[in-house]
């Protein structure tokens, strides 16, 4: 689940709304509106020879209905073509894929006569991994050609993981979870699915009831949307694609809350989501 590529309750987590084949049901909500995940796919099934981009061009003119625009994308050390590599265009809402052959087609207009193609890793558990590099392009002519190499060896994505233990925090109420920053930060290797910062929350039953005890007792509305400080036990686990649509890298199972503020410590101030 992919650095590269998602609007919170609170900050600008996410940019565009999409279907996610990766999500886990267990883990969604609908209580509320669909957020808009930063790494999530237009259209999953598209080819280099029919695909094409809805995507108004950002800023700028923008290339004619005739124009289309082709990224081929190789391995730098096999040159052999690099399958499902994630690729936006910069200033676009919607991420893409490369084909088997390491191709993608934007086409039918609309997109901006000159900008870039970000590129980021291939990816299993998640979308897309962590962004590698941008190609500048400016359309000529019915198809413009672009071509570019990464280095796949640094696309390996972190191995899977689940560390049980205390852990104190910044937490926000989100589609019917939670938004959980850790003091400590997550592990560094969150950044390679593009979510450095915040983890989806489940509790459990008994969780539930505690913390709701906890926060009434710090006197915060039950739909209150400001930020508290928590601490409690769970277990932390990632990197991987977790929550609504599977936007996050880490997800927390918390087990036990040991307490609920709206006041934080100097050592542990209110940290943003994202």
């Amino acid at each position: 689940m992919r650095k590269d590529v998602l609007t919170l309750l609170f900050a600008p987590l996410l940019l565009v709304s999409c279907s996610c084949a990766h999500k886990n049901p267990s883990e969604e909500a609908p209580q509320a509106s669909a957020p808009t995940p930063a790494h999530a796919p237009a259209n999953s099934g598209a080819t280099a020879a029919t695909s094409a981009s809805g995507d108004a061009a950002p800023t700028g003119s923008r290339a004619k209905p005739d124009q289309a625009l082709r990224l081929t994308l190789l391995d730098e050390s096999s040159h052999q073509p690099v399958y499902h590599a994630g690729l936006n265009l910069a200033g676009s809402s919607t991420l893409q894929w490369t084909d088997q052959q390491g191709q993608y087609v934007w086409g039918r207009g609309g997109i901006a006569a000159t900008g870039a193609i970000n590129i980021h890793c291939t990816a299993t558990r998640a979308e897309t991994g962590r962004k590698l590099k941008s190609i500048p392009y400016a359309m000529k002519g019915p198809l413009t050609e672009v071509s570019a190499t990464i280095d796949s060896s640094v696309c390996v994505e972190p191995p899977e993981k689940a560390t049980t233990g205390e852990s104190t925090g910044t937490f926000y109420r989100y589609y019917g979870h939670g938004l959980f920053v850790p003091c400590a930060g997550l592990p560094a290797d969150a950044s390679f699915y593009g979510n450095e910062k915040s983890a989806w929350v489940n509790f459990s039953t008994g969780a539930s009831d505690e913390f709701a005890k906890l926060r009434d007792a710090a006197s915060i509305a039950e739909n209150s949307d400001q930020p508290m400080h928590v601490q409690w036990t769970g277990t932390l686990t990632g990197p991987g694609a977790y929550g609504e649509r599977g936007v996050l890298s880490y997800k927390i199972d918390v087990a036990e809350v040991r307490a609920v503020s709206s006041d934080f410590p100097d050592d542990c101030p209110v940290r943003k989501p994202d």
